[in-house]
């Protein structure tokens, strides 16, 4: 379910109501989804959780990524 959909927001914003055990229990699952969402995204500050771009050497050595026309137009 998507944490920005109304859908999503009403159903937390109910259960919260009902106990507070139940609220702590719905923080604490968000925190450590929150923590295990940026694990995934694995320092990449454009997120997408590719577990290869933190080991590709050459990655930060490229001259010519900034200038390159079709990188920006990829689909």
């Amino acid at each position: 379910m998507d944490p920005n959909s109304q859908e999503y927001i009403d159903l937390y914003s109910y259960v919260a109501s009902l106990t507070p055990e139940v609220y702590k229990s719905m923080k604490a699952w968000e925190q450590k989804r929150l923590v295990a969402e940026k694990k995934m995204a694995g320092g990449n500050p454009c997120g997408g959780g590719n577990p290869c771009a933190a080991k590709n050497p050459c990655a930060a050595k490229n001259p010519c990524a900034a200038k390159n026309p079709c990188a920006a137009k990829k689909k």
